[in-house]
């Protein structure tokens, strides 16, 4: 099962926090790859474990206002960094934790190219990218938690979960920290 990390805030983030809410989720719930993404940081992915990721100073990350992170447990593609989170499609970064029984569905209806998918988390990031709305959320089956970004709305992020996968957020002062795990959060100070 992955790990999600995210940050939406009106002052940068922690990074010691963001370090380690993605220590924990890499340990707890995939060590398989790692991936960030925020405004100043781009995109940024590994094979490394989330511990070595945030620990070994390999990937300089710098503070941002908004942050998408993933650690994650292979279910649907093999284990590259092209199928690492984030994807980015176009407008569209996103993260996804669960595994899609209907993306070959979602690819077909909104005429994605079949060689340029892999991973069904990329299939909805395309989607999403393609429809230029949130509305391939609605259609998804399968467990999910999903935090994505339009690169046009460079401060926010968006945030949906369904029952069968866990996503908790808390609050310090004005930001906002997610985390698949909530004791996460509460050992970083959130409220």
């Amino acid at each position: 099962m992955c790990g999600i990390v995210s940050f939406s805030g009106v002052e940068p983030f922690d990074k010691d926090k963001i370090r380690v809410l993605m220590y924990i989720n890499a340990v707890e719930r995939g060590k398989d790859s790692t991936g960030i993404y925020s405004t100043i940081n781009g995109l940024k992915k590994s094979l490394d474990a989330g511990w070595d990721f945030v620990t070994n100073d390999k990937i300089d990350i710098q503070p941002d206002n908004m942050l998408l992170g993933h650690v994650r447990a292979s279910t649907v593609g093999q284990t590259t960094i092209a199928n690492a989170h984030p994807f980015e499609r176009g407008n569209c970064v996103l993260v996804h934790n669960g595994t899609l029984k209907n993306h070959w569905d979602i690819l077909r209806k909104y005429k994605l190219d079949f060689s340029k998918y892999w991973v069904d988390s990329d299939v909805l990031c395309g989607a999403i990218d393609a429809s230029d709305s949130a509305m391939p959320i609605t259609e998804i089956d399968g467990p999910a938690a999903i935090v994505f970004h339009d690169k046009r709305l460079p401060d926010k992020i968006f945030v949906f979960r369904n029952k069968e996968r866990p996503l908790f957020r808390g609050h310090i002062g004005a930001n906002m920290y997610i985390s698949s795990i909530e004791h996460t959060l509460k050992l970083i100070g959130c409220i």
